[in-house]
């Protein structure tokens, strides 16, 4: 029995030492992440918005041509590709998580 209780408050001490390694962010440090928080949506908001103007005009031409098959893949295709370049790597796992489920197939070579 006496072994149990050894364990038991090693247990309690490691569990305290765990809560004690995470160290509290300084004010200064905690601006800066609400600062880069804060830009990065920012950046965003600056690749959608003409995206979707953009989008939007192809798509109200295209769907005065050619009708509105046509042009909702346009409005989509135009936001998508601009924000698969301004983010790549999120853009390829999109894809490679889409192909198997979008019924297509990727031939390996």
């Amino acid at each position: 029995m006496p072994k149990s209780k050894l364990k038991s408050r090693k247990n309690k001490k490691t569990k305290k030492q765990k809560k004690q390694e995470t160290p509290t962010l300084t004010l200064k440090e905690r601006l800066a992440q609400k600062r880069k928080a804060a830009q990065a949506r920012q950046e965003l908001i600056n690749i959608l918005t003409p995206a979707i103007g953009g989008g939007l005009f192809l798509g109200f031409i295209l769907f005065l041509v050619v009708g509105i098959k046509a042009a909702v893949p346009a409005v989509m295709g135009i936001i998508v590709m601009s924000l698969a370049y301004k983010y790549p790597r999120q853009a390829l796992f999109a894809f490679i998580f889409y192909v198997p489920f979008g019924g297509t197939k990727l031939l390996c070579i």
